[in-house]
């Protein structure tokens, strides 16, 4: 026997759901988000609908929530539906960084890469086009003055690359170091990944449209 939010009693949870007309799939993604019993029952399944942060936070809708905490409500979505992760790490962890990018040369671990930059007075883009593209250790992509090429800091500049490496954007134009990197986090493999750019497809649809599973024939 299960209640829903106004006393009401049900068989089980899929006669609740039945009677309310809410998807299982909906209901448990939504529960994972942290969203009330009576939200999830009685408010329409939309990018208007109230949404609970891993703080308790409220927000009027999906796209609020995801500006407050400067990530794509798509990217959101697919963290959260698709790969399956918390609500807390769908919001917070930067793309495509890893712990080992979170940490300083200090051996600091910050929250976010972002997080590791401000300590340093210094935008997440600058350090990564100085490590990246420049070949800046990380030591002096934090601590050299912007402006400054790096001369006269020792063995803190060291050029790693002859020629820049290449960085690997999806549609949102977030970076990754590697190919396999980016596929991985939209959920693909990297030969579907190739073979759909050969087809001629737009990088949105490579990384977002859904693998289509086909049955075997018995």
């Amino acid at each position: 026997m299960i209640r829903d939010h106004l006393g009401n009693e049900f068989k089980n949870k899929r006669a609740m759901l039945e009677h309310y007309g809410v998807p299982e799939r909906s209901y448990y993604a939504k529960v994972k988000r942290g969203v009330s019993l009576e939200d999830i029952l009685t408010v329409k399944d939309k990018m208007g609908v109230v949404q609970v942060d891993h703080l308790g936070n409220r927000y009027p809708s999906l796209r609020v929530m995801c500006e407050t905490y400067g990530i794509d409500s798509r990217l959101y979505l697919n963290r959260v539906q698709r790969l399956g992760w918390s609500v807390e790490r769908a919001l917070t962890e930067t793309v495509g960084i890893t712990e080992e990018h979170r940490t300083d040369h200090l051996g600091n671990v910050y929250p976010t890469f972002r997080a590791m930059c401000n300590a340093y007075g210094k935008e997440p883009p600058i350090v990564l086009k100085r490590m990246n593209v420049h070949g800046f250790t990380k030591e002096a992509a934090l601590t050299v003055p912007v402006g400054k090429t790096g001369r006269g800091y020792g063995g803190m500049v060291a050029r790693v690359h002859s020629k820049p490496k290449r960085i690997w954007k999806d549609h949102l134009g977030q970076e990754f170091e590697y190919k396999e990197d980016l596929a991985a986090h939209w959920g693909i493999n990297v030969n579907l990944y190739n073979s759909r750019l050969r087809q001629g497809w737009s990088l949105e649809d490579v990384l977002t449209k859904p693998v289509i599973r086909r049955n075997k024939r018995k």
